[in-house]
């Protein structure tokens, strides 16, 4: 499985920190917020991984993270030249995805959890994670019934049918590209990882886990720093100094 990062974006809502520097660069507490994904996929056992850059932005990735073996994994890069959504990045993977089961997840969101069972568990079809949120219209929605199944899926609807936000981590099967393929832009002209797991869920082959533990999705001023407070305390309150230790993910037994 080969895991897929997108960075694309232009970082509007965070204006003016990001004027000089990408979004996933700004610090989380006392790492840039890209180590973070970084460090989940390859607690998960993705190591190969490709990340995606805007043209402007692409250098400050290079010269942070270089062939990502200091970290523990291999990274690759490629530009996405316009800011045309999640689906429209992944697609820009092809050339080096195609052909395997990806992982993908979002240059600004952070997970305590471990995706380790998912990504081993995985054969086909796709996997999305949720967790409940009190603004459910400013993501993708799941709709859910008592057991799980996956009932509908919206991107940010005025009136959602839930409160279960879909995250930014996401398991596709090889059929990713083909599905990307019928895609159309959405309203907002971009092309919606949405409209891909709404392919899988009309397939019957779409599956959703509920998240155990924290996750922060850093997309705006408050968001970004309500983050870095979370991670503060958590490693004052378990006493260590990183939630990453060379290529493994710190999860204490409480957890």
């Amino acid at each position: 499985m080969k895991g897929i990062i997108p960075c694309g974006g232009r970082g509007t809502r965070l204006q003016p920190l990001t004027h000089a520097l990408p979004k996933s660069i700004l610090p989380i507490h006392n790492l840039p917020m890209i180590l973070y994904p970084i460090k989940t996929l390859i607690a998960a056992g993705v190591t190969d991984i490709v990340l995606v850059a805007n043209t402007e932005h692409f250098s400050h990735f290079t010269k942070l993270l270089g062939n990502g073996r200091k970290f523990g994994c291999n990274l690759t890069y490629v530009i996405q030249e316009e800011p045309l959504g999640i689906a429209h990045a992944i697609n820009e993977c092809r050339h080096i995805c195609e052909g395997h089961d990806v992982a993908v997840i979002l240059g600004d969101n952070l997970f305590f959890d471990n995706f380790e069972d998912s990504v081993n568990n995985f054969k086909s079809g796709s996997v999305i994670h949720t967790v409940e949120v009190n603004d459910p219209e400013r993501f993708g929605v799941a709709e859910l019934d008592d057991n799980m199944n996956v009932l509908s899926v919206e991107e940010k609807p005025n009136s959602p049918k839930s409160n279960n936000a879909i995250t930014g981590f996401y398991l596709f099967d090889k059929t990713i590209f083909k599905k990307i393929e019928n895609l159309e832009p959405s309203d907002r002209g971009e092309y919606e990882v949405t409209d891909i797991i709404k392919q899988y869920l009309d397939d019957s082959q779409l599956k959703a886990f509920k998240l155990d533990h924290i996750w922060a999705d850093t997309g705006t001023i408050s968001s970004l720093s309500d983050a870095s407070k979370t991670v503060s305390d958590y490693l004052k309150e378990n006493n260590i100094n990183y939630l990453y230790e060379k290529s493994r993910l710190i999860r204490p037994s409480s957890l």
